[in-house]
């Protein structure tokens, strides 16, 4: 069920007059923050004077200094020279400019450039433990281990070449939204992807964030719109554009959200079915919610690539992507040093505009083959109501959970999906963190049944599901304590 309703706003998406891959643009702007900005059509503007070379000579500079302070001085050069009525343009550029002098400052300390004592304290990580027991507390030691696990992560393993699994695939995509999707992006597509960037956030080393271009597009949109052209056209894009810094920070809570979809849809769902988990006994009801170990992290490119074609992608969109993931580059930040230099050979990158989406395509192929499972007269589903669809899984990006019945059969039937998609994906389940779930007056020869086919353990209600407590019987006021703990913290901070 959730598969098809993604794929059906995808052709809604796509058909649309906007260019339909525009979410490749978001890419291009979240990989393109360091680049040149055309300064030297701004200096032809401003005549070639050299306090226009002074101020926009190079990104480093903007870099090593406080921005706001290098506009303020061009502010003050460029009201006290006397340049004419050509030069108005020009000047109010750099007054536009200027005007974003306090949220750089926020930004700078946001982004610790100048970090005060307290907050340089709360961000200090001051020892790691390694998988081996040993404890590293200084710099160099956290910074050499870091990149070793990083290398390995990022790394593809050796991937069983049986794509059979993907036959199941049907191709959604037409030829004419193929076209739709690789054409040339006008100047005002290029301005819309722009605009719909956060303006909080800052996707490159120079801490120029969507704001930023928003304010100045009169300046910068030119080269922009070429520098998406050109990657439409098959240009590559320079390692110093695709490198990313993985900064390590104490573990914080984390929060999960996809733009466009209602969390509590898929939370309200999951407790309407469990709800009567117990009420139609002719099979015994199982929920399982399943943990894949670092999602974004482990999906194959090549298992990509293919996916894509399954649903009918051309072969330029498919180019584009692979220019896209197979570019990246990673050093680790620790504590404001930089360290190693490495390449992925998997994965998409987290906070990447692109990456939900692909993520969402890649794991198509899950959600269509444990739906097949219905069309298996052998397999026993989970006891849904007469006037229900048929349900036997629930996904919200890499949250998953599983409905099925305690059948032999059926179990084995849904483990062999799981375990087929970890070897064609690169996804790993982590069994230590998946359980099972029973209703409390099953018999524990049934849980030790379970145990021993999946090798998942069993877990006890409530248990949470996308940051809400999922339960079945009456409501318990325990049971949201957590939940109003968070909330109230929030709203607090």
């Amino acid at each position: 069920m959730e598969s098809h309703e993604f794929m059906n706003n995808l052709k809604l998406d796509l058909s649309s007059g906007m260019c339909g891959f525009v979410i490749l643009f978001k890419k291009m702007m979240w990989v393109g923050k360091g680049l040149g900005l055309g300064w030297v059509e701004v200096e032809k503007s401003l005549g070639g004077c050299s306090s226009s070379r002074n101020i926009f000579d190079s990104n480093e500079d903007f870099v090593g200094e406080t921005v706001s302070k290098r506009f303020s001085v061009s502010r003050r050069r460029f009201d006290g020279g006397d340049y004419g009525e050509e030069m108005q343009d020009s000047k109010d550029y750099v007054k536009k400019i200027a005007t974003l002098e306090d949220v750089i400052r926020v930004k700078e300390i946001q982004l610790e450039i100048q970090p005060s004592g307290s907050n340089r304290k709360k961000l200090h990580l001051s020892e790691i433990t390694t998988e081996h027991g040993e404890i590293l507390n200084t710099s160099q030691q956290i910074g050499k281990e870091a990149e070793k696990f990083f290398t390995e992560q990022f790394k593809q393993e050796q991937q069983d070449q049986d794509f059979t699994m993907l036959h199941h695939i049907p191709k959604m995509i037409t030829n004419e939204q193929n076209e739709k999707m690789t054409r040339l992006p006008s100047a005002e597509e290029v301005k819309y992807v722009v605009f719909e960037l956060n303006g909080d956030s800052a996707g490159g080393l120079d801490g120029f964030s969507g704001e930023f271009f928003q304010c100045c597009w009169d300046i910068v949109g030119e080269d922009i719109t070429r520098l998406v052209r050109a990657f439409f056209c098959g240009q590559e894009l320079p390692k110093f554009k695709t490198h990313t810094n993985l900064v390590l920070l104490p573990k914080k809570e984390k929060a999960g959200f996809v733009k466009g979809r209602n969390i509590t849809e898929n939370v309200l769902l999951a407790q309407e079915i469990i709800r009567d988990i117990n009420l139609r006994k002719k099979n015994i009801n199982v929920v399982v919610k399943l943990d894949m170990t670092k999602a974004y992290d482990r999906v194959s490119w090549i298992f990509l690539t293919k996916v894509l074609r399954s649903f009918g992608f051309s072969e330029i969109i498919v180019d584009m992507v692979w220019r896209l993931i197979s570019n990246n580059w990673y050093s680790v930040l620790i504590n404001g040093q930089f360290h190693g230099l490495f390449h992925s050979t998997r994965g998409v990158k987290q906070g990447d505009p692109i990456s939900p989406t692909l993520f969402i395509i890649a794991a198509e192929v899950l959600s269509i083959g444990l739906n097949n499972l219905h069309k298996d007269d052998k397999f026993k589903g989970y006891g849904m109501p007469k006037w229900s669809p048929e349900i036997n899984h629930l996904s919200y990006a890499d949250d998953t959970i599983l409905f099925c019945s305690g059948d032999r059969t059926s179990i084995i039937k849904m483990m062999r999906i799981l375990r087929g998609y970890e070897k064609i994906s690169g996804q790993l389940i982590n069994k230590a963190k998946s359980a099972f779930y029973l209703h409390d007056e099953t018999l524990l020869i049934v849980a030790i049944r379970l145990r021993k086919l999946s090798g998942i353990r069993q877990g006890n209600f409530p248990f949470i599901y996308l940051g809400c407590p999922v339960f079945y019987g009456r409501k318990n006021k325990t049971h949201f304590e957590d939940l109003v703990r968070k909330v109230a913290r929030r709203v607090l901070s």
